[in-house]
């Protein structure tokens, strides 16, 4: 089992079902259904794999939100590594993330918007060069290309370390090792049908990610 064929049984099943809720000041800012996400990451995906090839990496340079999570599950969906990452600071330092894109040599970045990543870009300088930015917006386009096979020993993400003691150091998780994870989380916590989590953390640190 992938997480991809997670988000398309509860797509096909429960389409109109909320997958997550942004909350700013206690009131809800945003809402998604399991398949307006999935739709919005397919076509995301195919732009993404148009630019990008499997295998390859793409840092997810955005802040907590809905964007987020369709451009994490277009490089699922593409068989793209995502490299969750926090946004850089417009006057640094970012010495973190220089190392990070040195490490895994992205290929591509996902930013909530071109504004964004042109402020990206000149946040990282010389590091971003190479990076080719994709904006996660959505126009109500449907996907139309085939995507990759993607299997449970496929690579998924690459989550990186804090940094604090040491260089940043990248670990391989494919979807078996995610959706094993999943499993614990939700066993340990006694999760059900129907129950709703709540988080906080930011989405590129994996407890942030993971269990929401």
């Amino acid at each position: 089992m992938t997480l991809i064929d997670v988000l398309e049984k509860w797509a096909e099943s429960r389409p109109d079902d909320i997958a997550y809720t942004t909350l700013a000041g206690g009131s809800v800012e945003d809402s998604i259904a399991y398949g307006e996400l999935t739709a919005r990451a397919r076509v995301l995906a195919q732009r993404l794999a148009s630019q990008v090839r499997p295998g390859q990496r793409a840092l997810i340079m955005m802040p907590n939100g809905i964007p987020f999570m369709v451009g994490y599950f277009a490089c699922l969906l593409a068989g793209v590594i995502a490299v969750p990452v926090p946004v850089p600071r417009p006057n640094g330092p970012n010495d973190r993330l220089s190392v990070i894109i040195k490490s895994c040599a992205p290929a591509a970045a996902l930013v909530a918007d071109s504004e964004a990543g042109e402020a990206c870009a000149r946040a990282l300088g010389r590091d971003a060069e190479s990076l080719c930015w994709l904006p996660v917006v959505w126009n109500g386009q449907c996907a139309t290309a085939a995507l990759p096979e993607i299997g449970a020993d496929t690579v998924a993400m690459l989550q990186y370390t804090s940094g604090s003691t040491t260089f940043p150091k990248g670990v391989k998780l494919t979807h078996r090792n995610l959706v094993h994870n999943q499993t614990l989380i939700d066993a340990s916590f006694g999760l059900h049908d129907g129950d709703v989590v709540l988080g906080w953390l930011p989405l590129f640190h994996d407890m942030g990610l993971m269990g929401i």
